[in-house]
């Protein structure tokens, strides 16, 4: 299937900021999400959604990034939410993707786990550790980055299991299909687990 793609829109506000590119592939809005949070990417990120995204298409949010600010995740997650409100309307709906060769790391769940239907390539990595603030953990952090898992439907017995994951700073890694085997809650199914190209196909069949 040949993918008509065209990009309209491109944002950096800075050098380490997270970018946001904007495409069309094959009538389905795409938004990739690169790099590291910082706290002014929500402005950006909420702009972007304001002004250049349709609100009667379904969109794929495509994450790759090792984390970053908390807040400014739990910012752009709210943004996220209110335009799945929006694109319910439609009947259309909101889809996060992790590409291969990508990771989604630390506060990059938060993003990742608002999707209404979360997807990604076998070997996508995902990232998990404890809350931290300039590198010390804190336990407020982690209280309100678990919640955050709970509310976006992880199951609540994967979580207890792995809590060791959440109480140290190392990073744990685990793969898209680790998690599906786990019955992490991440993934409905193993017809989650997708090459991006299959996606936008099995999108488009809908």
């Amino acid at each position: 299937m040949k993918l008509l793609i065209s990009l309209f829109f491109c944002i950096a506000p800075r050098a380490q900021a997270m970018i946001f590119q904007v495409q069309n592939m094959a009538g389905i809005q795409v938004v990739e999400m690169r790099g590291e949070i910082i706290n002014e990417d929500p402005k950006a990120f909420a702009k972007l959604m304001e002004i250049n995204l349709r609100k009667n298409v379904s969109t794929i949010f495509k994450v790759h990034s090792a984390g970053g600010s908390l807040p400014a995740a739990l910012a752009m997650a709210l943004s996220m939410t209110n335009f799945n409100n929006e694109l319910n309307l439609s009947q259309k709906e909101i889809i996060t993707y992790v590409d291969e060769g990508a990771h989604c790391v630390s506060a990059c769940l938060v993003l990742f786990n608002i999707g209404n239907n979360r997807f990604a390539a076998r070997t996508a990595q995902f990232g998990f550790h404890s809350g931290t603030h300039n590198g010390v953990q804190n336990a407020q952090l982690r209280e309100i980055y678990l919640d955050t898992f709970y509310k976006d439907g992880i199951d609540p017995q994967w979580i207890q299991k792995n809590m060791w994951m959440f109480l140290t700073t190392e990073i744990t890694l685990k793969t898209a299909i680790q998690l599906l085997n786990e019955k992490s809650g991440f993934f409905r199914a193993q017809s989650y687990i997708q090459s991006f190209p299959n996606l936008i196909e099995l999108i488009n069949k809908k």
